[in-house]
């Protein structure tokens, strides 16, 4: 362990250390130059000057070389397009070559991350068109200036060679002659720069030329290279400050104001190259290419296995380098079931009782024996065994266990299919149909509540539907309810229940397709819609029985003549209809597909043959039955986002109402296909699904065995194996988080 506070650090290795300074310690540099001289210099098209050595190099920007870039210097071989020295370097024509072991690279724009297709490349033979004699003697290259009169100088030893690029011809002479200002023997690198100046330098001195002729040197050099070159600006070598250190793998960072350093490996003697860099760099780094972040100081980090945690200022930035993480064998034996109390994660394992978790994406899991404190008050019966925890958003506490539910607000326990992923179904729940009809698509819709299901065939009463129940208002234009519907002439008319007014919204389908109402939205109508002899009279039902449309109000019936556009006078229901003497508690009626009608009173149906009433029972004994999805038992519960999710056996169900009465439309589901349609486990991978269905294949009786959430992320175990999945990679939290209990 190692500490730091203003500007000292000391060492913690089973006992601390006398302490030294942190600048001495950390954040040291190898060296900028390693080979003490400078083998190559650069003056590049991108408006940086790059100075080589060894198989590191440095950059500056601008014209201002008092301290190398943020970042460097770097190593040679991962930037210079498989260069690992470089002992020449030019820009010739537009293009920049760069030449070292025997290769040379060329970049043709000034970008230098990717060299010319087909480079590197063998340095060919009298590469620079020397004339015979001088190609025959000419083995090596020291260094190459092109200079602002577009002079081409090649340094050979105590040589040169000179040529004008106008003009094309070379001319040899001794380095003295041509140099007679240049206090060297012979020349290791030189470039020129956009303000004039050129930068000579040989072994551990350079010099300085303002005069673009290079016959008099500027005042104060020959200068050591060692004195103005490669100095960098380190927070932590130059004023000792280390703000955070994160060790994260096999890294070592330390944050220092507006940098940060790294270490690979735990001996810690130089940082590694190319730092320190800046903080908005450290989306760069392994697991931190997610930061979106732009940071102006990190306080604090720490990281699990799976997110990286930086405290800067009042906030906390998670990043997670991927959504999902998969953590096999993660628990030493699958867990009854999780549950997360008082900021930790617990856990029931089959031998062994309740264990409280430090993290479970933590180094370690640093699992202790403790049961929660939330069980405490419980009746012994649920302290133990327990199947599933559900702490809900309002703070009640269910338990689940074998076929068993309690509910901790309430203090009582009940059945778990007398309360869970039982879905909603009005028919049942109110007993009651509120309108039907046949489409003209063939099939029969009928409609109770806001809800309605569907029937693909001629036959209702006792059968299962096909479809439903679904929300009215998802399918039938933003209706909240349907209290009428028929169809005439081929166009289907729905009405809601009419306001204290009389007054209604409906829409209309001409035609077979009902997924967009004509005219696109409901339109307002009255009981002067119908026409009826009593204009003020609105219909309960109108059926459509052998192509004659009959309106029933009350206890009248009228018939509608298409040939006049009007109805009959009222005839008495009872003549119509006999065996239903008494319709003041009629609330629909259809004729089906089957050729018979059926009439809706509060609690019961009635199905009439045409001349008398066939068959009398209760509404949701015969109505709205669907296949049995009840939940009996829960492998599983969780709150996750916005929803609770409760599994089951192949099965979940999801409750967006924290009362949890009934799960949402259309639950409860199977989990393979459906489960990663959800917000909340959308970053499960495909692999998942497949997971779980050999695992239920090969006899497990449950899918999911626990399920816990923290923050955006979900786990849920399959045996031993934890599945940790992520609403996003990044999330910011207040610093308060820290300190809650």
């Amino acid at each position: 362990m190692h500490l730091f506070r203003d500007g000292w650090t000391a060492s913690l290795r089973g006992r601390a250390d006398a302490g030294s300074r942190t600048a001495e310690r950390w954040g040291v540099q190898g060296p900028a130059l390693p080979s003490g001289t400078v083998d190559a210099a650069l003056a590049g098209r991108d408006g940086h000057t790059y100075l080589f050595s060894g198989d590191q190099y440095l950059r500056y920007t601008g014209t201002d070389y008092s301290f190398a870039d943020i970042g460097y210097p770097r190593g040679i071989a991962a930037d210079w397009g498989g260069l690992t020295r470089i002992d020449t370097s030019f820009v010739l024509d537009g293009a920049t070559y760069l030449f070292g072991d025997g290769r040379f690279v060329r970049y043709s724009t000034a970008d230098y991350t990717t060299p010319d297709d087909g480079f590197p490349q063998p340095v060919p033979e009298n590469w620079w068109n020397l004339p015979g004699d001088l190609a025959r003697s000419f083995d090596r290259v020291d260094a190459v200036l092109v200079d602002r009169d577009r002079l081409v100088y090649l340094f050979r030893g105590n040589e040169c060679f000179v040529q004008d690029l106008r003009r094309r011809p070379w001319r040899p002479s001794p380095l003295k002659e041509q140099w007679d200002s240049l206090p060297f023997a012979q020349v290791d690198a030189a470039f020129a720069t956009d303000d004039g100046r050129t930068y000579v330098f040989s072994g551990d001195r350079f010099v300085r030329y303002s005069d673009p002729a290079h016959t008099r040197l500027d005042d104060g050099f020959p200068a050591m290279i060692s004195a103005f070159w490669g100095k960098t600006v380190n927070l932590i070598a130059s004023g000792g400050r280390v703000d955070a250190a994160l060790a994260l793998d096999d890294h070592t960072y330390l944050f220092s104001g507006d940098q940060f350093v790294r270490y690979t490996g735990t001996a810690y003697e130089t940082v590694d190259g190319g730092y320190p860099r800046l903080l908005s760099a450290l989306n760069r780094e392994p697991r931190l290419t997610n930061l979106a972040v732009e940071l102006t100081g990190v306080d604090a980090a720490f990281a699990d296995r799976g997110t990286v945690y930086l405290v800067s200022g009042e906030a906390i930035h998670a990043v997670s380098a991927t959504a999902y993480r998969r953590y096999a064998d993660l628990v030493p034996d699958p867990p009854g079931c999780l549950f997360a109390d008082a900021g930790g994660v617990y856990a029931e394992h089959q031998a062994g009782g309740w264990h409280h978790y430090n993290a479970l994406e933590g180094p370690d899991l640093g699992a202790r024996p403790d049961e929660p404190d939330a069980l405490r008050t419980v009746p012994q019966a649920f302290r133990t065994g327990l199947d599933a925890v559900l702490t809900a958003p309002d703070g009640n506490v269910h338990l689940f266990k074998g076929t068993t539910c309690f509910d901790g607000r309430l203090r009582r326990e009940q059945p778990i299919v007398e309360r869970w992923g039982r879905a909603r179904n009005t028919i049942d729940q109110d007993n009651s149909v509120d309108a039907a009809f046949v489409g003209v698509d063939g099939k029969t819709y009928v409609f109770s509540g806001d809800q309605f299901v569907v029937y693909a065939g001629p036959r209702y009463a006792g059968v299962v539907v096909d479809d439903g129940p679904l929300p009215v208002a998802d399918h039938w234009g933003g209706l909240t309810g349907v209290a009428l519907a028929y169809v005439q002439e081929g166009v289907t008319y729905l009405f809601e229940p009419p306001g204290p007014g009389g007054e209604m919204r409906y829409v209309a389908y001409s035609g077979p397709d009902y997924a967009t109402p004509d005219g696109g939205e409901p339109r307002w109508t009255g009981p002067e819609f119908w026409n009826l002899p009593r204009h003020d009279t609105q219909p309960v039902a109108v059926l459509s029985t052998g192509g004659i449309l009959q309106a029933i109000a009350g206890d009248m019936v009228m018939r509608y003549d298409p040939a006049t556009g009007t109805w009959s006078s009222p005839r008495p229901f009872a003549r119509t209809w006999p065996g239903i003497d008494d319709p003041a508690g009629l609330r629909t009626a259809f004729t089906g597909l089957d050729g018979t009608t059926y009439f809706f009173l509060q609690h019961e149906f009635i199905q009439h043959s045409g001349r008398a009433a066939i068959v009398r029972g209760a509404i949701r004994e015969q109505w709205g039955l669907t296949r049995t999805t009840d939940v009996v038992t829960v492998d599983a519960a969780v709150v996750a986002g916005e929803h609770t999710f409760v599994f089951s056996g192949d099965r979940y169900a999801r409750y967006s109402d924290i009362a949890y009465l009934f799960p949402d439309t259309g639950y409860p589901k199977p989990i393979v296909g459906n489960l990663r349609r959800e917000t909340a486990f959308a970053n499960l991978p495909a692999a998942f699904d497949d997971e779980l269905a050999r695992r239920f294949a090969a006899g497990n009786p449950a899918m999911i065995d626990a399920a816990v959430a923290r923050g955006r992320t979900t786990y849920l175990f399959t045996g031993r194996t934890c599945h940790a999945v992520s609403t996003s990679v990044t999330a910011t939290y207040a610093t308060e988080r820290l300190t809650r209990v």
